[in-house]
């Protein structure tokens, strides 16, 4: 299924073979944009059938997404700027909005 093509994707993205590596590096680039990335990320790393490394990789990448996904932006509000997931991160987070005051 498609959490098993994503675990697959995760450990050849640091296998030996450099072309199926930057192959599975530019699949999981193309993932990042996917709806329903992350929270498949967080599926396979709470799956004790998947291997330690593949749960490693989903974790990490997850933290990657987490990371890179934050967008600064103009605050309207009353402080001069606020730090916000994209939609999908958010609702991955607790089910509540994960902001983050920066002064």
């Amino acid at each position: 299924g498609e959490k098993e093509g994503v675990i697959q994707t995760l450990l050849a993205s640091v296998g030996s073979d450099e072309a199926s590596r930057k192959q599975a590096r530019d699949e999981l680039f193309r993932l990042e944009k996917v709806s329903g990335f992350a929270s498949c990320l967080l599926e396979i790393y709470a799956d004790p059938q998947v291997t330690p490394a593949g749960r490693f990789l989903a974790i990490t990448m997850c933290k990657n997404l987490f990371a890179t996904q934050w967008k600064v932006c103009l605050c309207l509000l009353s402080c001069s700027s606020c730090v916000y997931l994209t939609d999908e991160l958010r609702n991955v987070s607790v089910g509540r909005p994960m902001n983050r005051h920066i002064d």
